[in-house]
């Protein structure tokens, strides 16, 4: 089996004066091929830089590389974009941005679907737009609703991410793939068909604990920063 970390942050994703990460791709790849991933997606909110930043360092540390993006709405709610190009503008209703992911051969996934904070509106037409639901994020509450969810509804692709905003955080949770993956295109291709695995490697609460206090310090420490 293949483990893939699909859902990952860089300091590239630091936006609108908000600073939630420090780490950098070089660092999260370094940590997802020290724990045994075979693939990952820098999923950067709004841009594609860590990606790109990743897909260089992708041979030294034998991992593939998949590209992908976190798009903000126009609302509350987050698109995961997986096998895109640079460009696609977020911002706008999800059934656009989707729709853009759609246009150019990607795959949509809503992310954190019934998160508190960044949970997705309207929620039921969305899942019908999109490829698949996010049912499990070690950054995120809601998950089981989310798994009920697509139950319930019979969705196929369900996928999982550790959401991770520093590099530890890295592959706590993953989504399983077949072992003839060995490209991106090989992924992306899976990831279309659905039916994919889901394993945890650390506890889900010491995951979230982890995460929102390095959010927390490193907003701290460069308002320090700021400061000085």
């Amino acid at each position: 089996m293949n483990y893939a970390e699909l859902h990952c942050h860089t300091r590239h994703s630091n936006r609108n004066g908000v600073i939630e990460c420090l780490s950098t791709a070089e660092e999260l790849l370094m940590e997802a091929a020290k724990i045994g991933l075979s693939a990952i997606a820098i999923t950067d909110h709004n841009t594609m830089k860590g990606y790109f930043e990743a897909s260089e360092l992708a041979e030294k540390f034998n991992l593939t590389v998949i590209p992908a993006e976190e798009f903000d709405t126009d609302g509350k709610g987050q698109i995961l974009g997986y096998g895109i190009p640079e460009g696609i503008e977020p911002f706008r209703p999800a059934e656009d941005i989707i729709g853009d992911i759609h246009e150019y051969g990607g795959v949509a996934v809503v992310a954190h679907p019934f998160d508190v904070v960044r949970g997705m509106e309207d929620i039921g037409r969305i899942a019908g737009l999109a490829d698949g639901i996010e049912i499990l994020n070690h950054g995120a509450f809601g998950n089981n609703r989310a798994d009920e969810f697509a139950r319930d509804k019979n969705i196929i692709l369900k996928t999982a991410g550790s959401d991770a905003h520093h590099r530890r955080i890295v592959g706590s949770v993953v989504t399983v793939f077949p072992d003839k993956c060995v490209t991106a295109e090989d992924y992306l291709h899976q990831l279309e068909k659905g039916h994919l695995g889901i394993k945890v490697r650390r506890n889900y609460c010491f995951s979230l604990i982890m995460g929102l206090s390095n959010i927390i310090l490193t907003r701290m420490v460069w308002l320090l920063r700021e400061k000085q």
